[in-house]
């Protein structure tokens, strides 16, 4: 069954910390995502929204998973509608800036991407396990960059061997590469 854009009705999960979800903030996310499944054509692919209260922080944060991609937002205003629209926004910005890669990339017979990689903190409160295809370096910089991370691990399509990419201070990219 071939599903065309605007098709897909995608499977929502909702988190709370720090505060209970409304029926309202719940319908207003519905209709906000509705921008996303119109672009989309992937029926295995859902989104998990987590809302956070800190403070006076509203905290929306959204991930968007398709067959391998993961594509993650985090916004925080005073207002969760606000908070709920620029990660939306955000989400859809780099789905579609993924698509336009991949269009490219694809014309090059590159292989799918790699799972996430988690960002550690200054203690490991998360361990993240994943199977590490092998990509090329440009498709590491799109993988990270969806990802919204400093860093990515990913197996060099090239040789084999496992490396890091992580964005440099001045905006471009460095690459570890074990000896």
């Amino acid at each position: 069954m071939h599903f065309k854009k605007g098709e897909i009705k995608l499977k929502i999960q909702y988190k709370a910390r720090n505060i209970e979800i409304s029926d309202a903030m719940k319908n207003y996310f519905e209709k906000k995502v509705e921008k996303i499944e119109r672009i989309i054509d992937d029926p295995s692919a859902d989104i998990e929204v987590k809302f956070e209260k800190e403070r006076e922080s509203s905290i929306v944060e959204a991930t968007l998973k398709l067959r391998s991609i993961i594509i993650r937002a985090k916004e925080t205003t005073t207002d969760f509608y606000a908070s709920i629209d620029g990660c939306i926004d955000t989400i859809e910005k780099r789905f579609k800036r993924l698509k336009e890669r991949y269009t490219t990339l694809k014309r090059e017979k590159v292989q799918p991407p790699v799972k996430e990689v988690e960002e550690e903190e200054q203690k490991i409160v998360k361990v993240k396990k994943f199977v590490l295809s092998p990509i090329d370096v440009n498709e590491a910089i799109v993988e990270m960059e969806m990802l919204g991370h400093q860093f990515f691990v990913f197996r060099n399509v090239e040789d084999g061997q496992i490396n890091v990419l992580y964005k440099r201070e001045d905006g471009n990219y460095g690459l570890i590469i074990p000896q």
